[in-house]
């Protein structure tokens, strides 16, 4: 444990994962991905080959912490988000983590003292990121809280050109839409609006549409917030049934709410 944590401090600070270059000079030797066996994908550390597990199609270098590599592994196609494990390029000391993930995009990778960090957009709708903590042993899974959005107090026109799903896992705006809705309707309703143009100005609403992929008729619904006193209205339609209205409307529908209710 010691000689991983000498290595970390080696490493670079918190830092978004994206734009990062990984240097592949380990002390293990040069890191590079080859075929492996069955044409899956294998991690060469010099001339040592390593098995990565999940048996990829595709794999990669993503970061590096000290003699830690991060790897990110996939079986290829367009639902297929990366799983990712850590290796130990140290010399006598080669090994692989237990592999983790959550179907999701990466966040950002980071260490303290005692662990390597990475953080990884949330396992479904209305639920934070999640960070994965390894401390050279064991991968722990740890669930973060919802953020809040940033709207303060901005207003309802802080949504023109966000999106309805990021409305929808606000944390601030959880309470409120169980109030007029309930629990199972919200958790129906950020399931369905994972796809979605960016939100709008319509009269006195902001608004934005969202559906299932693959089940747009069927599946779908809208998220408003009132411009002058913030009140939310939302629509979701569920297994091509009635649509239904939660919220205060109060005045006249607006185009986009007429055209969905008539679908």
């Amino acid at each position: 444990m010691r000689r991983l944590f000498l290595a970390l401090s080696l490493a670079l600070i918190t830092a978004p994962l994206r734009a990062e270059e990984v240097d592949p000079d380990t002390p293990a030797g040069l890191a590079r991905i080859v075929e492996g066996g069955d044409g899956v994908k294998a991690l060469a550390l010099g001339s040592h080959i390593v098995d990565l597990p999940t048996a990829p199609w595709i794999a990669f270098l993503e970061a590096r912490r000290g003699d830690l590599l991060l790897v990110g592994l996939s079986q290829g196609g367009n639902a297929s988000s990366p799983s990712y494990v850590w290796v130990h390029a140290t010399p006598g000391d080669i090994r692989v983590s237990a592999p983790f993930g959550t179907r999701n995009e990466l966040v950002s990778v980071s260490h303290d003292a005692e662990t390597v960090q990475v953080r990884l957009k949330g396992d479904g709708p209305g639920k934070g990121d999640v960070t994965f903590l390894y401390d050279g042993q064991t991968v722990t899974r740890r669930q973060e809280p919802l953020a809040p959005s940033g709207q303060g107090n901005a207003g309802a026109e802080y949504w023109v050109g966000r999106f309805a799903f990021e409305m929808l896992d606000a944390a601030e705006l959880q309470a409120p839409l169980r109030e007029i809705m309930g629990e199972e309707a919200l958790a129906a309703l950020q399931d369905t609006l994972r796809m979605a143009l960016p939100m709008q100005i319509e009269g006195d609403w902001v608004i934005g549409e969202g559906y299932v992929k693959f089940s747009a008729l069927a599946d779908n619904g809208f998220i408003a917030m009132n411009r002058t006193d913030g009140r939310l209205l939302v629509g979701l339609r569920r297994d091509g049934g009635a649509p239904q209205l939660f919220g205060d409307l109060r005045g006249p529908l607006t185009g986009t709410m007429k055209d969905w209710i008539g679908r």
